[in-house]
């Protein structure tokens, strides 16, 4: 958005485009968000501009036009790389749909890639999650992030531990 004066406003060093995945939208409406973000936000004194990306919902078109665009770090939602689990989490992707969605990012360039992974699912046992960690570094990413399991309230899951349908991880 423009400031009071029209200014264009100058964000930290570093901007994060995610919360709902940029990704799932179509051509168009992607290079839009670009063009807009270059408009009205001074992107000059970004530091790490980083996109958030869903395995299904990426391909070489869509890591070729943020890499135009300015992004230069791509953050993909893997959450698991065991397709029961995904379904558990009510995710569209499965585990080769990640493979692909990397090689479509390190084919567009994308030399900063991170990949987001969740641990504590109910039942997950250490060797499992451990699978998971070592998948996920088979990929060689530039970064791993992984988020503890959280029930948030109002949720599907939240519910289903209300009425005693999942076990959580201590």
């Amino acid at each position: 958005a423009r400031g009071i004066r029209g200014r264009r406003i100058a964000p930290a060093p570093s901007l994060f485009i995610g919360g709902g995945t940029p990704s799932y939208l179509d051509a168009p409406s992607f290079e839009r968000l670009f063009e807009v973000l270059h408009d009205r936000v001074d992107l000059d004194r970004v530091e790490e501009w980083t996109m958030e990306a869903n395995p299904e919902s990426c391909d070489e078109r869509v890591f070729h036009t943020a890499r135009s665009a300015g992004v230069d770090r791509i953050s993909l939602g893997v959450q698991s790389f065991d397709d029961e689990a995904l379904r558990f989490l009510d995710r569209r992707h499965r585990h080769g749909d990640v493979d692909r969605a990397v090689r479509a990012a390190r084919n567009a360039g994308c030399e900063n890639l991170s990949l987001d992974l969740i641990y504590g699912l109910p039942g997950q046992s250490p060797s499992a999650w451990r699978k998971d960690l070592e998948t996920a570094l088979a990929l060689e990413p530039d970064h791993l992030s992984c988020y503890q399991l959280t029930y948030e309230p109002g949720t599907a899951l939240t519910h289903a531990l209300d009425r005693g349908q999942v076990d959580p991880i201590d």
